[in-house]
């Protein structure tokens, strides 16, 4: 079934337009890959928190305030309260990381990220790695073409990460200690291989996945035992991210590579709790 929405443009030229987040106050950021840009948005009106000097392509913000950064060039980075940046995963076995793409951290300060550079169609060499709260590295999942987008279910049991170039969603089974221990095929997303495929995605408070298909125009949403149950029809070909409000509302805001643009909708589900969200004191050092 597919489902027609009323979807508020509220910036757009946003190069890269990717990374959506939204604090405990209802401050939203998003990300400029191709300016390296970590932005503020009010108003119609973007403002520069940080600049990365890299390519930022995702943003988490944990209980704290603080802004966890999946960059490129960089490798995972997290903007303080002081505004610094913390380089906190830069090198796996000696070696940098190729660049990190997304990200998602739990309610135990367990950060899972993908690591997709270099790797396509037909080079088979994207990493999805975890990081756990004692700041510890494991590569969990390789071999694969673009890992992109990745959430975390609320109860800590499971993940999913979407592989874009063979439209597949993968499901690892986490243990207690945050372990990925078992990696099953969660869902494909439909079409062809006209399409692109996956890219980021999140939980709403039901359970339910919601994923950017990028290139079909559509949020795909899947059932916990991925089943896809509707398809949110977009006014743009491109979606690159999603994420919710924290207040429950189901307002939720989406991220698109056609107009480089950021829209807020309304889904009939507000996001999984999947952690404690804090304020980000630089947005209201931006205000002045």
């Amino acid at each position: 079934m597919q489902t027609d929405f009323q979807f508020e443009k509220m910036i757009e030229k946003i190069s890269g337009s990717e990374g959506p987040a939204v604090d405990a106050e209802d401050h939203t950021l998003m990300v400029s890959p191709g300016k390296g840009q970590v932005l503020w948005i009010r108003d119609g009106m973007a403002a520069e928190i940080v600049n990365t000097a890299g390519t930022p392509a995702g943003l988490q913000i944990d209980s704290e305030g603080r802004v966890w950064i999946a960059d490129m060039k960089h490798g995972i980075l997290r903007l303080e309260k002081d505004r610094t940046l913390t380089r906190l995963v830069t090198e796996f076995e000696g070696a940098p990381i190729r660049g990190c793409n997304d990200l998602s951290l739990d309610d135990l300060g367990r950060l899972y990220f993908t690591a997709p550079a270099g790797s396509g169609k037909a080079n088979h060499i994207g990493e999805v790695f975890w990081r756990d709260e004692k700041g510890g590295v494991k590569r969990f999942d390789q071999g694969l073409s673009f890992p992109n987008g990745i959430a975390v279910a609320a109860d800590r049991r499971w993940l999913v990460y979407a592989e874009t170039f063979t439209r597949k969603l993968w499901r690892w089974t986490l243990d207690k200690s945050g372990n990925p221990v078992q990696r099953d095929l969660f869902a494909t997303l439909p079409g062809g291989d006209d399409l692109l495929g996956g890219d980021g995605m999140d939980f709403d408070a039901e359970g339910f996945l919601l994923a950017t298909h990028y290139g079909a125009g559509e949020i795909d949403v899947y059932d916990p035992k991925g089943n896809l149950v509707e398809q949110i029809k977009l006014p743009f070909k491109k979606p690159s991210n999603v994420e919710p409000f924290q207040d429950g509302s189901g307002r939720w805001l989406v991220t698109e590579q056609e107009n480089s643009a950021l829209w807020r909708f309304q889904w009939r589900r507000g996001g999984a709790r999947i952690r404690k969200i804090g304020v980000v004191p630089a947005c209201l050092d931006s205000a002045g």
